[in-house]
Protein backbone atom coordinates (compact mmCIF):
# COMPACT_ATOMS: atom_id res chain seq x y z
CA UNK A 1 0.00 0.00 0.00
CA UNK A 2 1.36 3.42 -0.96
CA UNK A 3 1.82 6.38 1.38
CA UNK A 4 -1.00 8.23 -0.36
CA UNK A 5 -3.39 5.32 0.36
CA UNK A 6 -2.34 5.30 4.04
CA UNK A 7 -2.95 9.05 4.11
CA UNK A 8 -6.39 8.64 2.49
CA UNK A 9 -7.36 5.92 4.99
CA UNK A 10 -6.25 8.06 7.94
CA UNK A 11 -8.32 10.99 6.63
CA UNK A 12 -11.33 8.71 6.01
CA UNK A 13 -11.09 7.35 9.57
CA UNK A 14 -11.09 10.89 10.91
CA UNK A 15 -14.10 11.78 8.74
CA UNK A 16 -15.94 8.62 9.86
CA UNK A 17 -15.42 9.66 13.48
CA UNK A 18 -16.76 13.15 12.71
CA UNK A 19 -19.84 11.73 10.95
CA UNK A 20 -20.55 9.36 13.85
CA UNK A 21 -20.10 12.21 16.32
CA UNK A 22 -22.42 14.59 14.47
CA UNK A 23 -25.12 12.06 13.55
CA UNK A 24 -24.96 10.06 16.77
CA UNK A 25 -23.67 6.52 17.09
CA UNK A 26 -25.79 3.98 15.22
CA UNK A 27 -27.39 6.55 12.91
CA UNK A 28 -25.03 5.85 10.03
CA UNK A 29 -23.41 2.81 8.48
CA UNK A 30 -19.98 2.50 6.92
CA UNK A 31 -20.18 -0.79 5.04
CA UNK A 32 -18.31 -2.68 7.71
CA UNK A 33 -17.37 -6.16 6.57
CA UNK A 34 -16.88 -8.69 9.33
CA UNK A 35 -14.53 -10.74 7.14
CA UNK A 36 -12.47 -7.59 6.44
CA UNK A 37 -12.38 -8.33 2.73
CA UNK A 38 -14.40 -5.30 1.63
CA UNK A 39 -12.83 -2.06 2.87
CA UNK A 40 -16.13 -0.16 2.61
CA UNK A 41 -15.94 3.44 3.77
CA UNK A 42 -12.18 3.03 4.26
CA UNK A 43 -11.69 1.94 0.64
CA UNK A 44 -9.05 4.22 -0.87
CA UNK A 45 -8.98 3.27 -4.55
CA UNK A 46 -9.88 5.68 -7.34
CA UNK A 47 -13.50 4.46 -7.50
CA UNK A 48 -16.44 5.52 -5.36
CA UNK A 49 -19.67 3.52 -5.24
CA UNK A 50 -22.60 5.52 -3.87
CA UNK A 51 -25.88 4.17 -2.50
CA UNK A 52 -28.85 6.27 -1.44
CA UNK A 53 -28.83 6.01 2.36
CA UNK A 54 -28.10 3.53 5.14
CA UNK A 55 -31.03 1.19 5.68
CA UNK A 56 -32.91 1.02 8.96
CA UNK A 57 -31.80 -2.58 9.52
CA UNK A 58 -28.62 -2.83 11.56
CA UNK A 59 -27.32 -6.19 10.27
CA UNK A 60 -25.80 -7.21 6.98
CA UNK A 61 -28.29 -9.04 4.78
CA UNK A 62 -28.48 -11.04 1.55
CA UNK A 63 -28.63 -7.84 -0.51
CA UNK A 64 -25.37 -6.51 0.93
CA UNK A 65 -23.90 -9.98 0.44
CA UNK A 66 -24.78 -9.71 -3.27
CA UNK A 67 -23.05 -6.33 -3.50
CA UNK A 68 -19.94 -7.62 -1.70
CA UNK A 69 -19.84 -10.77 -3.85
CA UNK A 70 -19.99 -8.60 -6.98
CA UNK A 71 -17.21 -6.36 -5.68
CA UNK A 72 -14.97 -9.38 -4.99
CA UNK A 73 -15.68 -10.81 -8.46
CA UNK A 74 -14.51 -7.50 -9.96
CA UNK A 75 -11.53 -7.17 -7.57
CA UNK A 76 -13.02 -4.01 -6.09
CA UNK A 77 -12.47 -4.79 -2.42
CA UNK A 78 -10.73 -1.41 -2.02
CA UNK A 79 -13.45 0.70 -3.69
CA UNK A 80 -14.78 3.48 -1.47
CA UNK A 81 -18.39 2.66 -0.50
CA UNK A 82 -20.63 5.40 0.77
CA UNK A 83 -24.18 6.68 0.84
CA UNK A 84 -25.46 10.00 -0.48
CA UNK A 85 -27.68 10.56 2.57
CA UNK A 86 -25.61 9.64 5.63
CA UNK A 87 -28.36 9.22 8.24
CA UNK A 88 -30.21 5.90 8.51
CA UNK A 89 -33.76 5.87 7.23
CA UNK A 90 -36.18 4.35 4.77
CA UNK A 91 -35.18 4.50 1.12
CA UNK A 92 -36.75 7.46 -0.63
CA UNK A 93 -37.61 9.22 2.66
CA UNK A 94 -35.37 12.20 3.28
CA UNK A 95 -35.52 15.86 4.15
CA UNK A 96 -33.71 18.99 3.03
CA UNK A 97 -31.85 18.89 6.36
CA UNK A 98 -30.71 15.30 5.63
CA UNK A 99 -29.46 16.51 2.26
CA UNK A 100 -27.60 19.56 3.60
CA UNK A 101 -26.03 17.56 6.40
CA UNK A 102 -24.91 14.83 4.02
CA UNK A 103 -23.52 16.99 1.21
CA UNK A 104 -20.83 18.47 3.43
CA UNK A 105 -19.62 14.96 4.29
CA UNK A 106 -19.83 13.67 0.72
CA UNK A 107 -17.86 16.67 -0.52
CA UNK A 108 -15.12 15.92 2.04
CA UNK A 109 -15.07 12.24 0.98
CA UNK A 110 -14.61 13.22 -2.65
CA UNK A 111 -11.72 15.53 -1.72
CA UNK A 112 -10.03 12.71 0.19
CA UNK A 113 -10.55 9.86 -2.28
CA UNK A 114 -9.79 11.76 -5.47
CA UNK A 115 -6.36 13.38 -5.36
CA UNK A 116 -5.81 16.41 -7.56
CA UNK A 117 -5.41 15.40 -11.18
CA UNK A 118 -6.86 11.95 -10.54
CA UNK A 119 -9.88 10.94 -12.64
CA UNK A 120 -13.17 10.95 -10.72
CA UNK A 121 -14.86 7.60 -11.23
CA UNK A 122 -18.24 7.10 -9.61
CA UNK A 123 -20.83 4.32 -9.80
CA UNK A 124 -24.29 5.26 -8.53
CA UNK A 125 -26.53 2.48 -7.26
CA UNK A 126 -29.96 3.24 -8.67
CA UNK A 127 -31.71 6.04 -10.54
CA UNK A 128 -32.34 8.20 -7.48
CA UNK A 129 -28.67 8.34 -6.52
CA UNK A 130 -27.62 8.99 -10.12
CA UNK A 131 -30.11 11.87 -10.32
CA UNK A 132 -28.74 13.34 -7.07
CA UNK A 133 -25.04 12.81 -7.76
CA UNK A 134 -24.83 14.20 -11.31
CA UNK A 135 -25.93 17.76 -10.49
CA UNK A 136 -23.94 17.76 -7.25
CA UNK A 137 -20.72 16.79 -9.06
CA UNK A 138 -21.48 19.33 -11.81
CA UNK A 139 -21.79 22.03 -9.13
CA UNK A 140 -18.23 21.22 -8.02
CA UNK A 141 -17.00 22.04 -11.53
CA UNK A 142 -14.94 18.87 -11.92
CA UNK A 143 -14.82 16.31 -14.66
CA UNK A 144 -16.09 12.92 -13.67
CA UNK A 145 -17.11 9.67 -15.25
CA UNK A 146 -20.38 8.85 -13.48
CA UNK A 147 -22.19 5.64 -14.33
CA UNK A 148 -25.44 4.18 -13.11
CA UNK A 149 -25.98 0.61 -11.97
CA UNK A 150 -29.16 -1.07 -10.90
CA UNK A 151 -29.46 -1.11 -7.09
CA UNK A 152 -28.43 -4.38 -5.44
CA UNK A 153 -31.57 -4.44 -3.25
CA UNK A 154 -34.06 -4.23 -6.14
CA UNK A 155 -36.80 -6.66 -5.15
CA UNK A 156 -38.69 -7.12 -8.44
CA UNK A 157 -38.65 -10.53 -10.12
CA UNK A 158 -37.25 -13.90 -9.15
CA UNK A 159 -34.11 -14.02 -7.02
CA UNK A 160 -31.80 -15.44 -9.70
CA UNK A 161 -33.06 -12.97 -12.30
CA UNK A 162 -32.67 -10.03 -9.88
CA UNK A 163 -29.14 -11.04 -9.00
CA UNK A 164 -28.17 -11.52 -12.65
CA UNK A 165 -29.68 -8.15 -13.63
CA UNK A 166 -27.78 -6.43 -10.81
CA UNK A 167 -24.47 -8.08 -11.68
CA UNK A 168 -24.89 -7.39 -15.40
CA UNK A 169 -25.80 -3.77 -14.71
CA UNK A 170 -22.93 -3.29 -12.25
CA UNK A 171 -20.40 -4.94 -14.57
CA UNK A 172 -21.49 -2.70 -17.44
CA UNK A 173 -21.23 0.44 -15.25
CA UNK A 174 -17.81 -0.66 -13.97
CA UNK A 175 -16.52 -1.25 -17.50
CA UNK A 176 -17.76 2.19 -18.60
CA UNK A 177 -16.49 4.07 -15.56
CA UNK A 178 -12.97 2.70 -16.00
CA UNK A 179 -12.67 4.03 -19.54
CA UNK A 180 -9.97 6.70 -19.71
CA UNK A 181 -12.04 9.52 -21.17
CA UNK A 182 -14.23 11.49 -18.82
CA UNK A 183 -17.53 13.23 -19.51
Amino acid sequence: MSNSQFDKIAKLRKLRTKIESELGEGNSWFHKDEERIIKGFLGASDLIIIGDRPATRKKRDKFIDLLYETLVENRLEDAHLTDFIKRRGKAGKWSIEDMKESLQFLNKELEIVFSKGEPWRIICLGDRVYNWVCPFIASLNVEANIQKSRHYACRFGKKQEREKKFKDSFNKAFKEVMKSELH
